[in-house]
């Protein structure tokens, strides 16, 4: 059998982790809704969930589309709790 070839990792942040999404009022909306559909408290702003996210998996996309290792553990129970 044929092996694929691999499909390229992207180099730019994803557009769901971009100021321009977070600020949409579209998405503005539906996050709103889901907060409060959810029951969440103390949820934030979507920008602030956003910038929390991006803060988390920046290094590792990077590191993974450009094919280079990071040197940083991830630790269960952290802030993201």
């Amino acid at each position: 059998m044929t092996k694929a070839p691999p499909t390229p990792l992207p180099t730019t942040m994803p557009i769901a982790l971009t100021a321009a999404f977070a600020e949409d009022p579209t998405k503005k909306t539906q996050w709103s809704g889901f907060v409060r559909k959810a029951a969440v408290r103390d949820a934030g702003t979507l920008a602030e969930a956003i910038a929390e996210v991006r803060t988390f998996v920046e290094m590792p996309l990077r590191s993974a589309a450009e094919r280079t290792p990071t040197h940083v553990a991830w630790r269960a129970g952290g802030p993201w709790r």
